[in-house]
């Protein structure tokens, strides 16, 4: 049994899953990210669905899994929420919004695209997904870097991949870096 299964809801809490995670997908822009960000405001601090250590112990689980951890994760919470069918609503209605959405905008850019009004619009939409992407990071980075040597990690990882250096490498470096940096931080609190 994965851990905390235990303490979910009985299958009545679909409907409820099915309602957050419409909601999440209809308003969650900026990627995986800002997704998950979302996420964590809505179901750990605002309806308490689960501790923060727990949500952030499953959001490490779907890091490890190839494909969009947000997508995953809203499969996961749906599950862990209300079983097979939270699983089920949870991801088919946290993607169900962005898909009708995204198929209305390649209409609507197929068809006026051009135009100098859809071009400022566009100009307009990058400037806010930024705005959100950097909140998102801020938010979740601060949860999840607790010591500054990680943070300062992070940010010569993220740097490094900015400039062209393979993200394969980095992961590889950056995880032996973190390692290494944990491991000692524990040795020295262990003396």
């Amino acid at each position: 049994m994965i851990d905390g299964m235990s303490k979910r809801r009985p299958p009545e809490s679909v409907a409820e899953v099915a309602l957050v995670f419409f909601v999440l997908g209809l308003v969650a822009f900026g990627g995986p990210a800002a997704h998950v960000a979302l996420m964590r405001r809505e179901l750990v601090a605002r309806r308490k669905w689960l501790p923060e250590n727990e949500f952030l112990r499953m959001f490490a689980a779907c890091n490890l899994i190839p494909r969009p951890s947000s997508t995953e994760l809203a499969i996961y919470l749906g599950y862990w929420r209300a079983g097979w069918r939270g699983l089920v609503a949870g991801g088919v209605l946290f993607i169900l919004p962005a898909m009708l959405i995204m198929l209305f905008i390649a209409w609507a850019y197929e068809r006026y695209g051009t135009s100098s009004q859809a071009l400022g619009i566009l100009y307009g939409i990058r400037a806010a997904v930024v705005g959100i992407v950097l909140w998102a990071i801020s938010d979740l980075g601060r949860r999840l870097v607790k010591r500054w040597t990680l943070f300062i990690l992070a940010a010569a990882v993220a740097a490094l991949f900015l400039i062209g250096i393979n993200p394969v490498v980095l992961i590889v470096a950056g995880g032996l870096i973190a390692g290494r940096s944990l491991a000692g931080a524990a040795e020295a609190e262990g003396r």
